[in-house]
C-alpha cells in the first residue's frame, strides 16, 4: 500500500487545486485577486510553521540556501498566483483548467533540456492522449468564453508552474515537503505584501468584506496551499516532476465534477468522454511504474 501513496497525495492535491477554480469564482464578488491571493497565504503562514515544529521530518535552513528558496517563491506561488488568480477574472473555471493542464505537455520538455529528467515514450503518449481529453471537455458552447488578457495571464501561471516544478524537483533531493512549503510560503506572502497594500489596499480597508467572504479563503489557505504543496511536493520526492506533474490534467476534471455538484452544470456525453481519454492517458503515462512493480514482484 505504502508504494502507491505518492498516487493517492498526488490525486488529492489536484483534486483541492481544482476546488480552488470554484471557490475563486465565489471570492472574486467580494475581494479583488492580490487581496485573496495574500490573505491565504498569510494565513498559511500561520498553519504552516505549526506544522513544521510538530514534525519529526524537518530540516533546517542555512543562509546559503535562502535564494534558491526565493526563485521558487517567486514562480509558485507568486508568479503563478498572479497569472492564476488575475487570469480566472477573464475566462470561465472550466477553461482556466484546460489552460494550467498545459503544463504536463510543456514540462517534461524544459525539464530534459536543464535537469535531464527521464521522459518515456509511455510518459509522452499519456500526457497527449490525457491533453486530447482535456480539450474535448473544453468543446462547450458555454465553456470557451475567454479573453486574450485572461489567456495571457493564463499561460503566465503556467511558465510559474514550469519554472517551479523544476526547481522544485531539484529541491527535494535535499530537504523534505514540509520544510519546503513553510518557507516557500512565508517568501511567497512577502513578495505579495507590497503588492497587496500598493494595488488592492486601500480600496480593501475602506470596504471590508463580509465575513462569509472569508470561509473559502479560509478554505484555500488551508486545503489548496497548505494540503495540496505538501501533497503535490510528497508526490514529487518520490515519483518524480513529470509522472507528478502530469496529474494536473485531472484538474479539469475535478472541476467539472465539482460544477455538477456545486454550480448544478450538466455533464454532457462528449465532457464524460473527454473525462474518460484524462483518466486513460494517466494509466498509460504510469505503464512503466505498473512495469517496474510487477519485475520486482515475481
Amino acid at each position: 500500500m505504502k508504494k502507491y501513496l505518492p498516487y493517492i497525495a498526488v490525486i488529492l492535491a489536484m483534486f483541492f487545486w481544482a476546488s480552488s477554480f470554484i471557490a475563486m469564482k465565489y471570492i472574486f464578488v467580494y475581494m479583488g485577486p492580490f487581496t485573496m491571493t495574500f490573505l491565504r497565504l498569510l494565513i498559511a503562514c500561520i498553519i504552516m510553521p505549526a506544522l513544521y515544529y510538530l514534525s519529526p521530518q524537518r530540516d533546517r535552513i542555512k543562509l546559503k540556501h535562502i535564494p534558491k528558496f526565493m526563485l521558487l517563491a517567486f514562480f509558485e506561488p507568486f508568479i503563478y498566483f498572479i497569472g492564476e488568480s488575475n487570469g480566472m477574472q477573464y475566462v470561465t473555471a472550466s477553461f482556466g483548467a484546460v489552460i494550467i493542464s498545459m503544463i504536463p505537455l510543456i514540462t517534461p520538455i524544459i525539464a530534459w533540456f536543464i535537469i535531464k529528467e527521464p521522459v518515456t515514450k509511455w510518459g509522452i503518449s499519456g500526457a497527449i492522449i490525457s491533453f486530447l481529453g482535456v480539450a474535448l471537455i473544453l468543446l462547450e458552447a458555454n465553456e470557451i468564453s475567454a479573453t486574450l488578457k485572461g489567456m495571457a495571464l493564463l499561460f503566465l501561471a503556467v511558465f510559474g508552474a514550469v519554472g517551479y516544478g523544476i526547481l522544485l524537483r531539484q529541491i527535494t533531493m535535499e530537504f523534505k515537503p514540509v520544510t519546503i512549503v513553510t518557507v516557500q510560503t512565508f517568501l511567497g506572502m512577502l513578495y505579495f505584501l507590497p503588492v497587496f497594500l500598493l494595488v488592492e489596499g486601500k480600496h480593501f480597508f475602506s470596504n471590508i468584506p463580509p465575513l462569509t467572504a472569508f470561509y473559502p479563503v479560509l478554505g484555500l489557505a488551508v486545503f489548496c496551499t497548505c494540503g495540496s504543496f505538501l501533497l503535490f511536493t510528497y508526490a514529487m520526492k518520490n515519483i518524480g516532476l513529470n509522472n507528478a506533474n502530469i496529474f494536473s490534467n485531472m484538474i479539469p476534471v475535478f472541476t467539472a465534477l465539482l460544477a455538477f455538484f456545486i454550480l448544478h452544470e450538466l455533464i454532457s456525453l462528449r465532457k464524460l468522454t473527454g473525462i474518460i481519454i484524462v483518466v486513460a492517458g494517466l494509466f498509460i503515462s504510469q505503464i512503466p511504474f505498473f512495469i517496474s512493480r510487477r519485475d520486482c514482484s515475481t
